[in-house]
């Protein structure tokens, strides 16, 4: 069951449908007419195990969750929700604290990162659906199911890979509570260290990703922007990355997504609400409350909203 029948929601679809029953579920239909088929406007309860995908925006997590998952999981049997799954590749700072806080104990959840991008080609007709070439990159936070759940990714082509890496090879370490919310705090800030430094900054310049590969100035915007993160990262108490790591992920996905322009700068020229909540304006509202002054987000935040 996939909620957001976006480009994103789309992509997980069209990867997931040769091996499993696919269903699209959101307040208006997919724009590719081929997708109309998996679609329904309202979610079922859950009847037996099930991977739900929340493929919406962190702007419409809200939304979606009072909607369309919320009501369903009233419905639905103990036994159904306790062998269920839902995973959350949303952009944003505080995505698992809201979800935790929302959804029902006894349901797994697994947050994620999604390194690809999706669009809708709108240039041509019929309107097609253009997926970031492979290798499209899952990062999962390490819980107790997440080998079950990596196989059902990797099997549909989605390479995947585990954080932190070394619950994969220490068993003997148990996944309490306490180290989930960890990790889960940990994956946020491992995609938002590139989050904040490329998505607004690119939105900013009207640019693809690939473009800061080649400009030395965008470049420089950037580090500036990474190191005023991890000033809060720091102050939080987070260690397992450093400031290099963050520049090589951010280099990365620039490299694997050099032709996108990435979900902010599409959202900015479609005239929708920006992530600016989830990302930068959290990180600045983090920053406040610690007692920093972010002075390159702050401006970068000025410029966007005046935009």
């Amino acid at each position: 069951m996939i909620v957001g029948p976006g480009a994103l929601g789309c992509a997980f679809a069209e990867q997931l449908q040769p091996h499993h029953t696919i269903s699209l579920y959101g307040p208006r239909p997919p724009q590719g007419a081929r997708f109309l088929r998996w679609y329904q406007p309202e979610m079922p309860a859950l009847t037996e195990p099930t991977l739900v995908i929340l493929a919406c925006k962190s702007v419409s997590l809200d939304s979606a969750l009072s909607q369309h998952l919320a009501p369903a999981l009233k419905k639905s049997d103990h036994q159904a929700l306790s062998t269920s799954m839902v995973l959350a590749p949303q952009n944003g700072l505080g995505v698992s604290r809201f979800l935790r806080e929302r959804l029902p104990r006894e349901l797994a959840f697994c947050r994620a990162l999604a390194w690809f991008g999706a669009r809708w080609a709108q240039e041509r007709a019929p309107l097609e659906l253009q997926i970031s070439p492979a290798p499209r990159r899952l990062t999962l936070a390490a819980s107790t199911r997440s080998a079950q759940l990596e196989v059902i990714l990797s099997s549909a082509g989605f390479s995947t890979e585990l954080w932190p890496d070394s619950f994969r090879h220490d068993s003997s370490e148990p996944i309490t509570e306490k180290i989930a919310k960890e990790i889960e705090e940990e994956i946020e800030w491992k995609k938002g260290l590139t989050s904040l430094a490329l998505n607004a900054l690119l939105a900013f310049h009207r640019k693809p990703n690939g473009a800061l590969l080649e400009d030395l100035t965008l470049q420089a915007q950037a580090r500036e922007l990474q190191r005023e993160a991890f000033l809060v990262f720091h102050a939080r108490g987070l260690k397992r990355l450093t400031p290099e790591q963050a520049w090589q992920d951010l280099l990365r996905t620039c490299t694997e997504t050099s032709q996108n322009r990435n979900s902010m700068l599409q959202d900015l020229e479609a005239g929708r609400a920006l992530e600016l909540n989830a990302l930068n304006g959290a990180l600045v509202d983090q920053a406040r409350a610690l007692g920093l002054h972010l002075r390159a987000h702050e401006a970068l935040l000025q410029a966007l909203i005046k935009t």
